[in-house]
């Protein structure tokens, strides 16, 4: 809840599907523990340049966890 409106969402850890305070309805993708998401908003073009950032941040931080747990 804010200024603006009411918000809400649902979903798991990794997935999620919601509606912001400004009426606009997204579906939220992340890396759980990490902050890393990315979200698109319904009725807009998702860039394909942000999505590939988005998985090259992904791809990295799987790899330096996975380099931490091997050590």
């Amino acid at each position: 809840m804010s200024r603006r409106g009411f918000g809400y969402s649902f979903g798991t850890p990794g997935f999620r599907i919601g509606k912001d305070a400004k009426g606009q309805q997204y579906t939220q993708t992340s890396i759980p523990g990490t902050g890393i998401y990315k979200r698109d908003y319904s009725g807009t073009v998702a860039g394909g340049r942000r999505w590939s950032v988005f998985l090259l941040v992904a791809i990295f931080c799987i790899l330096v966890l996975l380099r931490f747990l091997l050590k």
